[in-house]
């Protein structure tokens, strides 16, 4: 009797771990996707920053060539 009971009670501390460990493996599992689409969004945002620039200068090149050309 009495070992049944402690099979039973080592039955049921099995599974709260195995559960937690679940639990904690799910968790990470949504905080690692946040985070990855957190970074994806950050690397958009310097994308489109780097792309305006970069379009800003050559918007001037292109001006000091029609410039030039009056010029001549």
């Amino acid at each position: 009797m009495d070992f049944e009971i402690i099979w039973l009670i080592a039955l049921y501390l099995l599974f709260g771990w195995i559960a937690v460990t679940i639990g904690w493996g799910i968790r990470r599992f949504f905080h690692d996707l946040r985070v990855k689409t957190h970074s994806k969004i950050e690397l958009e945002q310097l994308q489109k920053e780097e792309l305006k620039k970069r379009i800003a200068l050559l918007e001037k090149e292109l001006k000091e060539k029609e410039q030039s050309k009056e010029m001549h």
